[in-house]
């Protein structure tokens, strides 16, 4: 069994979106709807969301058989929904809401451990980077990498953990303090005590982290 979790609780302001991020609408259906529907496809299972801004509007939206959960402090970031998902046996797919991805850019994270991407384009300059010694993940931050390292790219924020991993990932975020809530830190610190495979995307994969009216145009016209 593997259960699906995807952190949804985000806004999408800078969409220039009023409702929740992961519902802005790309081709026929949502940025979270397609997520869904990819997950089932492959029998990702059961599958949790995880909402903040505007929840209620993210909770009726959601298909028959997916729970929800509610995170109330969403502004603090992926990490305090995180703590929030009820586990239950078996693999964890982890998923941001905010993603657009081909098809094999899935099939590469059921092979386990975490995404990036060798190939990205500095767009912000707050690109979040992942770096890996020997094929496992050893650190995260922005700009350039803040340690040894055999490859870089950028984080995709889309990973298929081990139980035991999960939970072990779990304990580490809710014994942290309310000031160090932001991801990029927090999983930063874990990983560097708990290496993960880190895999490599190959140049013809397309992923998306949409954030602005660009992002949204792009991965329509890639995934369309």
């Amino acid at each position: 069994m593997i259960q699906g979790v995807i952190l949804a609780a985000g806004r999408g302001s800078r969409l220039g979106f009023d409702g929740p991020k992961a519902l802005a609408p790309l081709g026929g259906e949502t940025l979270l709807g397609r997520q869904l529907r990819l997950f089932r496809a492959r029998g990702v299972g059961p599958i949790t969301v995880v909402g903040g801004w505007r929840g209620e509007e993210l909770r009726v939206a959601l298909p028959a058989g997916v729970d929800y959960v509610h995170n109330p402090d969403f502004e603090g970031g992926s990490v305090v929904s995180w703590r929030s998902v009820p586990l239950r046996e078996g693999r964890v797919l982890l998923a941001h809401g905010d993603l657009a991805y081909d098809e094999s850019v899935l099939d590469l994270a059921l092979k386990g451990g975490t995404l990036a991407d060798p190939h990205f384009r500095v767009k912000t300059r707050e690109e979040v980077l992942i770096w890996s010694v020997r094929d496992e993940a050893r650190g995260l931050g922005r700009g350039t990498p803040a340690g040894p390292c055999d490859r870089f790219g950028e984080f995709v924020g889309l990973s298929c953990l081990e139980s035991d991993y999960a939970e072990a990932f779990q304990r580490f975020c809710r014994d942290r303090s309310a000031s160090d809530d932001y991801e990029v830190p927090v999983l930063s610190d874990f990983l560097q005590g708990n290496p993960l495979p880190l895999r490599f995307l190959e140049r013809a994969q397309f992923w998306m982290n949409v954030n602005y009216p660009d992002d949204l145009a792009e991965a329509r016209a890639r995934l369309a």
